[in-house]
């Protein structure tokens, strides 16, 4: 039975998820800050067998905790290819505005829409830019794992560096063919449902 269990973690409050599968374990994003602590992720990985850290996107609040995470869990690590570069660059990434610079000199691997398997977990993956131009979302049975793309209500700002309105209205066009029935789990806010989103965001109301 696939499990998903939401850590909202730092001054940003940023979402990460650890889905599980019997003992085999998958981190979403990874937040840690100077105002923040690597225990909860510890404790809810402490019975499990991590397989991998799946990002979203490449911006501060969901990368912040690669490189302690790393040093207790050296597994692979997977971002879109084209959000890759905001790794070593603290100014693609925010960290320069926000607080120290922030480089992952980790061996990531570069993915892009398609399937992909990591231990026992098998996610299709779709291209949803807008709030960058790398970022993805994960479908597994009936959740989807979007990132910043899409909130509660919302979604995703476009007025950071390299954010993109244009790709944005494209990314939401697409997500309104999803199935009612999946469940998203946003980078920030609450969770929601397909069927609530397509009645509800404002967002998406020219897409209906």
């Amino acid at each position: 039975m696939l499990t998903i269990t939401t850590l909202t973690l730092g001054s940003f409050e940023t979402n990460c998820y650890v889905l599980k599968r019997g003992n085999q374990a998958i981190l979403f994003d990874c937040m840690i800050d100077r105002y923040g602590s690597i225990d909860p992720i510890l404790d809810e990985l402490k019975d499990s067998n991590l397989q991998g850290v799946i990002l979203t996107h490449g911006h501060y609040d969901h990368i912040a905790g690669l490189n302690f995470l790393y040093e207790k869990f050296p597994v692979p690590i997977y971002i879109s290819k084209t959000d890759f570069p905001y790794l070593k660059d603290p100014r693609l990434n925010l960290s320069a505005q926000i607080t120290d610079p922030l480089v992952i000199d980790l061996e990531v691997n570069k993915i892009e829409e398609s399937t992909l398997k990591v231990g026992d977990f098998t996610f299709e993956v779709f291209k949803t830019p807008g709030h960058t131009p790398g970022s993805l979302s994960f479908q597994i049975e009936n959740h989807v794992l979007v990132g910043d793309f899409l909130f509660k209500n919302s979604i995703g700002r476009t007025d950071l560096i390299l954010g993109d309105m244009a790709a944005m209205k494209k990314s939401l066009a697409k997500a309104m063919k999803w199935p009612d029935d999946w469940y998203i789990y946003p980078g920030h806010g609450p969770s929601s449902q397909m069927r609530y989103e397509k009645k509800q965001n404002p967002f998406l109301k020219p897409y209906r």
